[in-house]
């Protein structure tokens, strides 16, 4: 068979949307067949534009004969092996064409990665050579091959934070820790990666981990450990908030954050729940671990004023708040604006009285 296929320079408007064009048209001996063949190419490759011209390819075929014929497989194959090569070469010779390249349709490349039908497992590792990701170490994105020569000597794993928002994802308490021990985390904030991250497993011997589980990181030594006052703590916070989590625990990975919300190994992510949302579908509930710094001045003053016998009802609303602050930070929504608000309002307007209780004016 030959081909001519190129990469149009920005994406479609349809790249993200059903029904959508394929882009490469199909020929027999010279002759047209159809447009937008889905045989030729996987859906992870639709922005291709081009055509292919097959010489053995009968020229009766129909599209539901195309589906099973063994040939069309093998000139698929081909294609797919042909344009990871050029994407390979062109990453190695010309980076900042790649890096236009990727930030076009680097996620839709990505969606190879998940391959429902199991049909791409074989180009796994090529494509994962091409991805570019970006991570705490500054603002250039790096293949994985890259990121793992530059690991810092002590760092055993590689480290991963998926989101909806980058922004987001680098202002993360979940990343204190390893800021301090000077670790690099990988930083994912397409939609296709909730799905293809989770399906990471090694990349150059290195084991990947989410850092949103609640055993990401390893255990310190002579680890914040809880003092009698603060399991009181921790009791008050399982008692005021209830259901609504699973556990209240001392973190080992907050430095300058009072308190972080992390997920059970049986649990989905927080990013997951929000494009399960988005996409109209209900997200199964997920009760998440509240892991809280021992070492803050907001959790040591709770501790003080809890043992000086303080109003509770006031004690909770701050932890509410702290609750609803952990929601906020990791980019998501409390449950009810408006009370919110009002908590706020209330604890400004307590923080803003005159020593005889009077209001400042």
């Amino acid at each position: 068979f030959r081909g001519l296929l190129f990469i149009p320079s920005k994406a479609p408007y349809d790249l993200m949307f059903a029904p959508r064009r394929e882009g490469v048209s199909l020929y027999i001996r010279n002759v047209f067949i159809m447009n937008d063949c889905k045989e030729l190419i996987p859906s992870w490759l639709r922005f291709l534009r081009g055509v292919v011209d097959s010489e053995d390819l009968p020229l009766n075929i129909s599209r539901e004969l195309l589906q099973e014929d063994p040939l069309l497989r093998v000139i698929r194959k081909s294609v797919v092996r042909r344009v990871l090569n050029a994407l390979k070469k062109l990453l190695n010779e010309n980076r900042e064409k790649y890096e236009s390249f990727w930030k076009e349709f680097g996620q839709v490349v990505k969606e190879g990665l998940v391959s429902l039908d199991g049909r791409e497992e074989e180009n796994r590792e090529a494509i994962l050579d091409i991805c570019l990701f970006h991570t705490t170490g500054g603002d250039k994105m790096r293949t994985l091959k890259e990121y793992v020569d530059a690991l810092p000597e002590g760092q055993e794993h590689i480290y991963y934070l998926t989101g909806r928002n980058l922004c987001v994802l680098r202002g993360s308490p979940l990343l204190e820790r390893c800021a301090d021990a000077g670790y690099s985390v990988l930083l994912m904030a397409d939609p296709v990666d909730e799905v293809a991250a989770p399906t990471f497993t090694e990349y150059s011997g290195k084991h990947f981990r989410s850092l949103e589980r609640e055993d990401a990181l390893p255990k310190r030594d002579a680890a914040a450990s809880s003092s009698e006052v603060t399991e009181g703590v921790i009791s008050f916070f399982k008692e005021v908030l209830g259901d609504a989590i699973k556990d209240v625990r001392v973190s080992e990975r907050l430095t300058t954050s009072p308190a972080c919300l992390v997920s059970p190994d049986d649990g989905g992510s927080f990013a997951m729940e929000q494009i399960l949302r988005s996409m109209g579908q209900e997200a199964p509930p997920v009760k998440r671990i509240l892991e809280i710094n021992p070492h803050h001045k907001v959790i040591r003053s709770l501790e003080q004023r809890l043992s000086k016998g303080e109003r509770r009802e006031l004690l909770g609303e701050y932890v509410f708040l702290l609750y609803d602050q952990c929601l906020l930070a990791e980019g998501g929504r409390v449950e009810d604006p408006a009370l919110f608000a009002r908590r706020v309002t209330a604890i400004l307007a307590e923080s803003l009285k005159n020593e005889d209780g009077t209001e400042e004016r």
